[in-house]
């Protein structure tokens, strides 16, 4: 459910929201959660996330000013 909670949490209307526009790309048309899906082991991979209720297993989501998937990162105004 990690995976599907990052999108809506970032993107709850894909076809009307974000998707990766680069034709040249693996992941051409998804969403920003399917860029970092399935990683482990790496930066902005799969990580336990601590909130105020309990630790749930989350992953990352790509990042268009790092270039990278992110498990967390400073919002950007």
């Amino acid at each position: 459910m990690g995976h599907e909670y990052a999108e809506n949490v970032t993107d709850q209307n894909p076809a009307g929201g974000w998707t990766n526009n680069q034709s040249s790309s693996r992941f051409f048309g998804q969403e920003n959660g399917d860029e970092c899906a399935w990683l482990r082991g790496v930066h902005g991979g799969v990580a336990n996330v601590t909130m105020g209720n309990g630790t749930y297993t989350e992953q990352g989501t790509w990042s268009n000013d790092t270039n990278i998937c992110e498990i967390a990162h400073s919002t950007v105004t």
